[in-house]
């Protein structure tokens, strides 16, 4: 392919970047414009190396400028980084690993960035940003969940208490209204446990935006994989979510972390630290463990000779209506770091 065929490319993809930036701005189409934003300059980082990709993105940048504004371009910055360290890796056939260590590395510093040119070029105030969605959040929370608990606990110990009091009322009744009554009072210590969990995060976010700027990058590693192949692009590695396995190391330093957080959470701990970060570490300690669960779980449902959609329902079922199920898949996560189901697995059918 000629210079201008690859530059005629380029301004293709950056138009189609263009229209997915504005598409994330409108309701119901946003969650995929976003996932799907940074695609266009993979592919053409993929495809023609860092100058070209680097063009591309330059090519976006000033038409979101022209467009948009400044706001736009500041929102733009660690999709264009993605991008750019996504689509060089990809070209240069790097591995799984150091592709997503290294776009880890330089999205989350353009994030750092983009917060600080929010603060001192755009004017914005994150942290008050921040307390206003917290109590919002807050609110929202105790109207949906805890004011409805709280109506029927009320309403149960009022029964439970005419039942006590009347001459007529059997044994049974009491009892059943006893065991109804347990378990609004379960709901509503574990609805404000939650609660509490949820503040907390929201107050400590840097865990959980590690976290899931993690799943965000294998999202595009999997998007641009399966365009790539109908482009006929093949150095894009393969996601193989199904064959990763926590190391035995970090998974010990994870537990660690876990531990010294389920400590912090205990009101007869008696400590007077500030333990509200580690508390959310241990949190998002429970997110990876419980990712890499998901991904012994991917393995053994890929050996059950069920449809694909069939085992997605399964699942999607299952951590609907089970929250034993999510906590199950997390423990997995965690021996599977130990004893390695998958190895095990495939010995016993080799002996069998």
């Amino acid at each position: 392919m000629n210079r201008s065929q690859v530059l005629l490319r380029t301004s293709l993809f950056s138009s189609l970047t263009l229209i997915l930036y504005f598409f994330s701005q409108v309701p119901l189409l946003n969650l995929a414009a976003v996932f799907l934003l940074p695609v266009p300059m993979i592919l053409i980082g993929t495809m023609h190396g860092f100058a070209a990709a680097g063009l591309g993105t330059l090519l976006t940048a000033i038409l979101m400028g022209s467009f948009l504004g400044l706001t736009a371009l500041v929102g733009y910055l660690p999709f264009a980084v993605c991008a750019l360290v996504l689509g060089v890796c990809f070209h240069r056939r790097q591995g799984l690993k150091l592709s997503l260590s290294l776009a880890f590395l330089f999205v989350g510093i353009a994030l750092m960035g983009q917060i600080q040119l929010g603060i001192h070029v755009l004017g914005l105030n994150h942290q008050e940003q921040n307390l206003e969605f917290e109590k919002s959040f807050s609110k929202m929370y105790e109207e949906q969940f805890l004011e409805p608990l709280l109506k029927d606990k009320e309403r149960v110990q009022q029964e439970y208490a005419d039942l006590l009091g009347s001459l007529t009322s059997s044994v049974e009744e009491r009892q059943g209204k006893k065991e109804e009554l347990d378990r609004l009072l379960g709901l509503e210590k574990s609805a404000i446990e939650t609660k509490s969990g949820l503040e907390n995060a929201l107050r400590n976010q840097e865990p959980f935006l590690g976290f899931f700027l993690l799943l965000y990058l294998m999202v595009q590693v999997s998007v641009v994989g399966r365009i790539g192949t109908r482009l006929g692009i093949h150095s894009i590695p393969g996601l193989e979510f199904s064959s990763w396995k926590l190391p035995v190391g970090v998974s010990w330093l994870f537990l660690g972390l876990l531990v010294c957080s389920f400590y912090l959470q205990d009101p007869q701990a008696g400590l007077n630290t500030d333990k509200d970060v580690l508390i959310a570490v241990g949190y998002a300690t429970q997110l990876v463990y419980f990712l890499f669960g998901m991904s012994i779980t991917s393995f053994l449902l890929g050996q059950m000779k069920i449809s694909a959609p069939v085992k997605i329902m399964l699942v999607v079922v299952g951590f609907i209506f089970s929250q034993a199920l999510v906590l199950m898949v997390m423990f997995l996560g965690i021996f599977d770091s130990f004893f390695n189901f998958r190895q095990a697995y495939v010995q016993g059918k080799k002996g069998a």
